[in-house]
């Protein structure tokens, strides 16, 4: 990439992350206001951001570290902070009440969402003023409905976009723009609202999404016990009473995984996509996959050239999608394997000693071992138990 390219996608990844952490947003993302409150100090991984969907095109995933990304929100212009380690960050600014007044309704987007739909709506409400928060609406069946809210940083962005000589245009469809409030008044007549429960509706939707920040963290991570968990069909690793492991512990066939990218739309079949394999590979390879068109396959032997030759006669194409496969090297091979390892033990871990359920909505306790895609925990108290039941 040329210099001008690095800025501007580190710029774009740096608005991003910034939306992630923002008043707008971190507030209302379940999964990183916990860690955000988990955390006394309030750092959020950079690891667990550059796994996020929408950060899958920069070059901060799939093991080469997070370095990309700790320069690119080296830009920011106060709002976020790295640590010293470059492995977290965090927002230096206390929250602000979200704002009403400077949020707009707009509706007739249609119902096809085209490539980069996120992107392009961001960029579309952005040439009337910088924007905190662009937010698509969709219905129970995840289906777009056609509509957005956005909130602007300025009333004068808001003035711009509703006093355009003619109304706003999305790919030739002529758009309705109004305020939250004018939306607010025309749902009370709609759901014919009145009185107290008029009042109610237009205060709920004035506060919408206004979390308080609680004075105490959740409760901490619990302590478990030792337990062994395998993965596959011969790796053994011990995880400690907090959940983590060693590193070292975690073997593979060096050369063993290979990723691709190409994946056509639509839903995955996955039968389909090993079965051409089948007859060639004694063992099946395990598919994971990174975004909806790439992913990883993970063999249990090292990948010859000929076997790389061999996957792709046999699968060149998913879903209509011609693939492209690429080797990984030995550093991104590590960093992949011991990342695949450490979220199976995690998910162990929290399964095991947290209330709730695990992946797939399956509950574990210690009364029985727990079972997931790739991983099995086996009860051991010691080293010298686990050796034993080897035995």
């Amino acid at each position: 990439m040329s210099p001008a390219s690095v800025r501007k996608a580190q710029m774009k990844a740096l608005r991003q992350v910034e939306f992630y952490l923002s008043d707008s947003n971190l507030q209302f993302d379940d999964q990183l206001w916990e860690v955000y409150m988990r955390d006394p100090d309030h750092w959020i991984p950079l690891r667990l951001i550059a796994d996020f969907p929408r950060m899958l095109e920069y070059p901060c995933v799939w093991g080469t570290g997070c370095d990309w990304l700790v320069k690119a929100l080296g830009r920011s212009n106060g709002f976020l902070e790295v640590d010293a380690a470059g492995e977290n960050v965090r927002r230096t600014g206390a929250f602000k009440s979200l704002h009403f007044d400077r949020t707009v309704y707009a509706s007739d987007f249609g119902r096809v969402i085209p490539q980069d739909f996120e992107f392009a709506m961001e960029s579309f409400f952005a040439q009337y003023g910088e924007t905190n928060a662009v937010k698509m609406e969709y219905d129970d069946s995840k289906a777009f409905t056609g509509t957005v809210f956005c909130e602007y940083k300025l009333q004068e962005s808001v003035d711009a976009i509703l006093q355009v000589d003619s109304a706003p245009s999305w790919n030739g469809l002529k758009l309705s723009v109004i305020t939250k409030a004018t939306w607010c008044e025309n749902k009370i007549k709609e759901l014919g609202l009145d009185g107290v429960s008029a009042r109610i509706f237009l205060e709920t939707r004035k506060r919408e999404g206004s979390r308080p920040l609680p004075e105490k963290a959740p409760t901490p991570r619990p302590t478990g016990r030792v337990f062994w968990m395998r993965c596959g069909d011969e790796l053994d690793i011990m995880v400690s009473a907090e959940g983590t492991i060693n590193p070292d512990d975690v073997k593979w066939p060096k050369g063993c995984t290979l990723g691709f990218t190409g994946v056509g739309k639509g839903p995955l079949d996955w039968v389909a996509i090993r079965a051409p394999l089948k007859n060639y590979f004694h063992q099946l390879p395990l598919v994971q996959m990174a975004d909806a068109v790439g992913g990883v396959l993970i063999f249990h032997r090292t990948l010859t050239n000929d076997d790389i030759e061999e996957v792709k006669e046999r699968l060149p194409a998913i879903n209509g999608g011609m693939l492209t496969y690429t080797r990984f090297s030995a550093e991104e091979e590590a960093t992949f394997q011991i990342t695949r390892v450490s979220k199976l033990a995690d998910e162990a871990f929290l399964g095991l000693y947290t209330r709730g359920t695990g992946r797939n909505g399956r509950r574990f306790d210690e009364a029985r071992a727990g079972r997931g895609p790739g991983y099995k925990v086996l009860w051991a108290k010691t080293e010298e138990e686990q050796k034993r039941s080897a035995q």
